[in-house]
């Protein structure tokens, strides 16, 4: 299942052409409301991340790789499960505001 928000690099025509390209239509690709909130828990690990790496001070890009590294793997596996299980409950509290925001 494809899960796309309405960004416009989505809807290009050169990114329609490589779903096609690669038979993801129809049921593999979720429907999307056109005003509702970013549901992606991407978003949620981002800010972990950030978080996790605020300690490190990256000065050269060897040191910013081996900062994202470290963080990456002190991730507790658990939290990004929830993550991943936490996405039915995040899909049908939008279905439910038809779109509109939730407390996600």
């Amino acid at each position: 299942m494809f899960q796309q928000d309405n960004d416009p690099k989505h809807k290009a025509k050169s990114t329609k052409k490589w779903l096609s390209d690669h038979r993801i239509e129809g049921d593999k690709l979720m429907e999307w409301p056109p005003q509702s909130p970013d549901l992606n828990p991407i978003e949620n690990l981002w800010s972990q991340l950030k978080r996790i790496s605020k300690k490190y001070k990256a000065t050269t890009y060897e040191a910013a790789c081996r900062m994202a590294y470290d963080s990456w793997h002190k991730l507790d596996t658990r939290y990004l499960e929830a993550l991943v299980d936490s996405m039915p409950s995040r899909c049908r509290a939008v279905i439910d505001a038809r779109g509109y925001q939730t407390k996600y």
